[in-house]
């Protein structure tokens, strides 16, 4: 199989995947859409390994998703910070589920922040050597 034919089968996959999620979250299902995506995964390592002879990824584009992953982390931190307390402080007049989405916003972005921390030294102490 060719790098083509492998883009090919990994869209048509993902396609059914994503309507299979819709039609079971739709149906009141969640437990069959995790089966369909569980399927779907396998279904992507599976061609996966029929493709032969072709470097999906290099340095370069590991170097590439370092950086876009980093960017929208950050990106992510820095809105869900500003928009969870412009909530919180929305919510003294406003309505009451302004709090309760202000607060969530507010403890995700705590919670990536207390996780990237806790990745951090655990990546600087094994990897350091």
């Amino acid at each position: 199989m060719n790098e083509s034919k492998y883009k090919i089968f990994q869209v048509i996959i993902t396609v059914l995947a994503a309507a299979g999620v819709l039609f079971s979250v739709l149906a009141g299902s969640y437990i069959a859409a995790v089966l369909v995506v569980i399927t779907a995964v396998l279904s992507i390592i599976m061609v996966r390994k029929q493709l032969k002879g072709v470097i999906i990824v290099d340095e370069r584009l590991k170097n590439i998703g370092m950086r876009a992953s980093q960017l929208s982390y950050v990106i992510f931190c820095v809105l869900g910070a500003i928009a969870g307390n412009l909530l919180i402080l929305l919510s003294k007049n406003g309505p009451e589920s302004f709090s309760v989405i202000g607060h969530t916003l507010a403890y995700s972005v705590c919670f990536m922040l207390l996780v990237d921390t806790i990745a951090y030294y655990w990546l600087n102490r094994y990897q350091a050597g």
